[in-house]
């Protein structure tokens, strides 16, 4: 079981609306910044369990972890408080491992992985994005501008859930006294699970994850 707080943590500025420059001078800095400075919290705790009879080994541990990221906005005197993005508060490793063979020169190995979804900022909307060029005289009724989005409330949401099954195995030879031959291969992502990478915010193409994925190696030890 664990807490650590953090009393500086230094962060991107989310809501800057003005250039930190003399003109903008009596501007509060929370609007003007590049950076601000947040505490946060880190709490949790991790269960383990070990199995190990002759030739089976079984390793199973549970992670629950909770992270929180706080910071007042001086402008509006509201103070912000989110997940930050690597908040996962489930995670759950299973690993498993069998030796056979006269000589248990032979091992197959499983690990099954499952992570709760992490946080993700939505988005609230789109707009045009329009450079006038210092030009006084642009016509922006009759100009196309690129897409920008307007995000949503940070970290409000959560994408999907992760999990994934992989497995190998492992053959062993001694060619000589000096000389050790290994053969080991397997698979990442057996049932081809589709887990998220990120949402494209402006196609809403969905980005996976690795799909199965096969492999095999070969090495020479002398």
């Amino acid at each position: 079981m664990y807490q650590k707080n953090f009393k500086q943590v230094v962060k991107r500025n989310r809501d800057k609306l003005f250039d930190d420059t003399p003109d903008n001078a009596s501007k509060p800095d929370a609007i003007k910044k590049d950076f601000v400075i947040e505490e946060g919290r880190a709490r949790g705790f991790d269960a383990v369990l070990k199995f190990e009879y002759k030739r089976f080994y079984l390793w199973a541990v549970y992670s629950l972890s909770i992270n929180d990221r706080w910071s007042g906005n001086p402008s509006t005197g509201v103070i912000l408080n989110y997940p930050p993005n690597f908040d996962r508060r489930h995670n759950v490793n299973l690993v498993g491992s069998y030796t056979f063979g006269k000589k248990r020169n032979w091992e197959i190995n499983v690990r099954w992985n499952y992570g709760s979804p992490f946080p993700t900022t939505p988005t609230q909307g789109y707009y045009p994005q329009l450079n006038f060029q210092n030009n006084l005289n642009y016509n922006y009724t009759t100009a196309n501008g690129n897409v920008g989005y307007l995000p949503g409330d940070l970290n409000s949401v959560r994408l999907p859930d992760f999990h994934r099954l992989d497995i190998g195995f492992k053959y062993r030879y001694n060619l000589s006294p000096k000389v050790l031959l290994e053969i080991s291969g397997g698979a990442t992502n057996v049932y081809n699970r589709k887990n998220i990478f990120y949402v494209n915010r402006f196609t809403f193409a969905r980005i996976d994850q690795l799909p199965i994925l096969p492999n095999l190696n070969l090495s020479l030890s002398f």
